[in-house]
């Protein structure tokens, strides 16, 4: 199809016709907005040197499309731009883009790498998410902000860099980026988002700078090959399932600054050997060390007053002191796959939701008499006093 050379603005005029294959736009075009959405038979298109910005969803489903030239005038890539443009194997994107919208190349499965320009300052929502064929990304210096879901799902991206002026990393930004074996986040960050990480079972080895004061839920949930990690000094809470399913855990070091563990934090951690609760936690979640199979002792500090639902059911716990200042003991906290030692330290047994069977419990000399009529303490196996 040829448009006449008066026309200077392309608005939503051919989204939806499906059978269309190659169009020319004439240079007298400035802008173009949703024009060829849906345009699922389109193979070329040439965009005149007159556009500055190629509008929301101009080429979004274009399925058929295999490559495209941006000219040099453009200085903005609006949202979902490219959306599905599933055979695009690559694309230039000019050294004036200033800006890359949301959902701008998403589901761009095809896309193999693509090189962002030096003066792009964000990179929006989803914009690159579900480019499963891109394996690598230069980001510029330039970025100060990663956008929720910007990479999600970029099963094949080997390698990215993240600049120093990065503050945040956003929610699910690398999340199922399954071969992506190291990355080194900046001092800039100060907080890693919700799922940011997770899935990425290739990633062996990852830095968090000092900076970070919060891991939020699900930040390395399924790293797999995660075998070591270190929690920075400033960070108070580890978020609800951060590190759930991080199977080659051997060990893991939480610093005096937490405060709390979130639920299912460390679940399905079934390497994990040792782990050091510090004082300064008040708090463990539900189930936080549940499956933790590898795991044959750990300490609970004095500041937590009440151990919640699960949180070692089928560990591979043997033994465990519980202090003093515990009044509580949730539904199944101790179902252990081994026989389990439970040293009391309080006179006064902690109310238990549920029923201690095949345990030996050691309690505070003069106190067995309690226990032995505490519900849920009176039928245990054996109740021995120091």
């Amino acid at each position: 199809m040829n448009i006449p050379n008066s026309v200077t603005s392309i608005e939503w005029a051919f989204a939806g016709c499906s059978s269309l294959t190659s169009i020319n736009i004439p240079d007298a075009v400035t802008t173009i907005n949703g024009a060829f959405k849906g345009c699922g038979s389109l193979t070329s298109v040439n965009i005149p040197d007159l556009v500055t910005s190629i509008g929301t969803s101009t080429f979004s489903g274009c399925r058929s499309l295999t490559s495209i030239d941006i000219p040099d005038s453009v200085t903005s890539i609006g949202m979902w731009a490219f959306q599905g443009c599933s055979s695009l194997t690559s694309i230039n994107i000019p050294d004036l883009v200033t800006s890359i919208g949301y959902g701008a190349f998403e589901d761009c499965n095809s896309l193999i790498s693509v090189k962002i320009p030096n003066l792009v300052a964000s990179i929006r929502e989803l914009a690159f998410s579900g480019c499963s064929s891109l394996t690598s990304v230069n980001i510029p210096s330039s970025v100060a902000s990663i956008g929720w879901a910007t990479f999600d799902g970029c099963s094949n991206l080997t390698s990215v860099n993240i600049p120093d002026l990065v503050t945040s990393i956003g929610e699910s930004a690398f999340r199922g980026c399954s071969s992506l074996i190291s990355i080194k986040i900046p001092d800039s960050v100060t907080s890693i988002g919700e799922s940011a990480f997770s899935g990425c079972s290739g990633l062996t080895s990852i830095n968090i700078p000092t900076s970070v004061t919060s891991i939020e839920s699900f930040a390395f949930s399924g790293c797999s090959s995660l075998t070591s990690i270190k929690i920075p000094d400033l960070v108070t809470s580890i978020g609800a399932s951060a590190f759930s399913g991080c199977s080659s855990f051997t060990s893991i070091d939480i610093p005096n600054s937490v405060t709390s563990i979130g639920m299912w934090a460390f679940q399905g951690c079934s390497s994990l050997m040792s782990v050091n609760i510090p004082d300064s936690v008040t708090n463990i979640g539900d189930s936080a060390f549940e499956y933790c199979s590898s795991l044959k002792s750990v300490n609970i500090p004095a500041s937590v007053t009440s151990i919640s639902n699960y949180v070692f059911n089928r560990s591979g716990l043997t033994s465990i002191i519980i202090p003093a200042s515990v009044t509580t003991i949730g539904l199944k906290s101790f179902f252990t796959n081994s026989p389990l030692t439970i040293i009391c330290k309080g006179s006064v047994p902690p109310k238990v939701d549920g029923i201690f069977y095949a345990y030996k419990v050691i309690v505070p000399k003069g106190s067995k008499s309690a226990y032995k009529q505490a519900d849920g303490w009176k039928d245990c196996d054996s109740i021995v006093e120091e």
